[in-house]
């Protein structure tokens, strides 16, 4: 979605300011609409010595459904390190500190920025 628009005119600075601002709020908002998901499926795999889980988020505006994976257990110490913090940042984002069984996460929704492996996650009010 591209939105394109000029400068705002008021008499007032200070409600110029806050004309611009509620734009900007309103803009973000609908730019985190385009991005928001609902978890639907999650799933673990060990292979050999790694675990990972993949987890399958559906677009709530189209429905398509993506798999994004988290390596949780690995052999080398920062492949698991920076697997935990990005699965970390993943459930912070759905609003959990931490998450016992992965089932837990069908059905919360969350939001995210980015594209691919640099995509950010953040809380996405349903």
């Amino acid at each position: 979605m591209i939105r394109q628009f000029g400068d705002i005119f008021c008499a007032d600075p200070t409600t110029a300011g806050l004309v611009r601002q509620a734009l900007n709020e309103k803009f973000g908002r609908e730019r985190d609409a385009v991005n928001a998901f609902r978890v639907v499926l999650a799933n673990l795999s060990r292979r050999q010595r790694y675990l990972f889980l993949y987890v399958g988020i559906a677009n709530m505006q189209t429905g398509s459904v993506d798999t994004v994976s988290f390596t949780l257990e690995a052999p080398d110490e920062r492949v698991q390190r920076d697997g935990q913090a990005k699965f970390g940042r993943f459930i912070d984002a759905l609003g959990l500190t931490e998450i016992a069984d992965s089932d837990l996460l069908i059905g919360r929704t969350g939001t995210f920025s980015g594209a691919g492996e640099s995509r950010v996650y953040k809380r996405w009010p349903s």
